[in-house]
């Protein structure tokens, strides 16, 4: 009897591990977005789709039509989230339905887990446009020099009456960590070693002072500013790298009270759109696509996006960080590898 029983658990649970748990048990680290602060801030469980935990979202299930049909009437549109990826397909629609009524061509999202996907992704040849990082539009260059495909920036963002960020390194007020000298042997967290404010703005930043932090290892990563405020304030990490007042735009009033900036980084040029393809690829649809950008008069497209316009981007802008990176990366190639 007790051998049936035993027998009878194994077929429900094998069962159950089949189907409900699928997505859990099978999906890979590589699909993983670590959720934490979604999961903890209480206002944003009123809406439980939105908090559904996304450490094991399968980003390959979502936007990708083209795996199973290429269709070369639709233009893939590449990101990777900064918040909650429900949250950013209704705030990208708007422009998304823009440009896919002024082109003629239906426009997707497609999101990828970090930027070392999405570039990969290119040279898949999955997207034809990209929405980077600053940081990472450098390594999508890099990595397609030897290959026929062209990274062309047509815009980038005005936002806070700016062109250009700067990183911000935050702590708890009640610690004692006030300046960057503050932060020797003490545990930062970063967001991806391909961001420009999660981590080359930063790790220059401490470099030039001669710091030496603790050992930064996958650990540090949070692939998300959420995750970093939220790991600052709860005592976690010892300080956190974001881009600037992310802690005030991504924390609740009480909780962005405790925190404070010690210091701010140089300024580089916002993160560029860009337009991905064969150099006639490119000379046929980049100048067409920056004159729709530019040219958006609908202000609810751009207050979803949180910006306040699109203006002109163009490489020689981004020469400067360029030789940034190269210096960090002489310096924690292990990191890069």
């Amino acid at each position: 009897m007790l051998k049936l029983f035993c027998f009878i658990f194994m077929i429900f649970f094998c069962s159950c591990y089949e189907s409900g748990d699928k997505i859990i048990s099978k999906t890979s680290n590589e699909k993983k977005i670590d959720v934490f602060f979604y999961e903890i801030n209480p206002e944003l469980k009123k809406n439980k789709e939105n908090i559904k935990s996304n450490e094991y979202f399968d980003f390959s299930s979502v936007a990708t039509e083209e795996k199973s049909k290429k269709k070369s009437d639709v233009l893939m549109f590449g990101r990777v989230p900064f918040a909650d990826v429900r949250e950013m397909y209704n705030t990208h629609q708007p422009l998304l339905d823009y440009l896919s009524e002024k082109l003629g061509k239906k426009i997707e999202l497609k999101f990828y887990p970090n930027y070392s996907k999405m570039i990969d992704g290119i040279i898949f040849g999955e997207i034809q446009i990209a929405w980077f990082g600053s940081v990472s539009y450098i390594g999508a260059i890099e990595k397609l020099k030897n290959t026929n495909l062209l990274c062309a920036p047509i815009a980038k963002v005005f936002r806070r009456n700016k062109s250009y960020l700067q990183c911000d390194i935050i702590a708890r007020k009640d610690n004692n960590i006030n300046s960057l000298k503050d932060l020797e042997n003490k545990k930062i967290a970063f967001l991806d070693p391909k961001s420009t404010a999660g981590f080359i703005l930063p790790l220059a930043m401490l470099e030039n002072q001669n710091i030496k932090i603790a050992e930064v290892s996958d650990k540090n990563f949070l692939r998300h500013y959420g995750n970093i405020v939220k790991s600052v304030q709860l005592g976690k990490f010892d300080a956190g790298a974001t881009f600037e007042d992310a802690y005030f735009t991504l924390l609740p009033k009480e909780e962005a009270e405790q925190i404070k900036i010690i210091a701010k980084s140089e300024t580089v040029p916002f993160e560029p759109i860009c337009v991905i393809g064969t150099e006639q690829y490119v000379n046929a649809n980049a100048s067409k696509l920056q004159n729709l950008l530019l040219n958006i008069d609908d202000k609810k497209i751009l207050e979803k996006l949180g910006i306040q316009k699109f203006i002109e981007a163009n490489a020689n802008e981004y020469k400067a960080l360029e030789k940034l990176i190269q210096k960090v990366r002489r310096k924690n190639e292990e990191i890069f590898e």
